[in-house]
């Protein structure tokens, strides 16, 4: 079985069913197949927002409303792309 990583060209965001917003910015593929989604998720724990990352089950990502970039809350989306900076340039250490 090989296992290979994609990185998506432009991110994708999602909303799931308990409303929080979640990016996807790459995919693992078996043996061609996607299996998992790599990217972050944007929750709400009390009144702050925190960014985790987050590795999606394909299967867990079908039930998941795929949204528009300007569908996510602002405070959120600068959440997810000082998420998305801070792992590009650990990458390109």
């Amino acid at each position: 079985m090989m296992r290979t990583y994609e990185a998506l060209s432009r991110p994708r965001y999602y909303r799931d069913c308990a409303g929080d917003f979640l990016i996807v910015v790459g995919v693992w593929r078996e043996d061609g197949r996607v299996t998992r989604y790599d990217g972050a998720a944007s929750v709400t724990i009390g009144v702050a927002s925190q960014v985790i990352s987050w590795e999606f089950d394909a299967a867990y990502l079908k039930r998941c409303r795929r949204v528009d970039a300007a569908a996510v809350p602002a405070v959120w989306h600068q959440s997810l792309d000082r998420y998305i900076e801070e792992v590009a340039s650990s990458c390109a250490l």
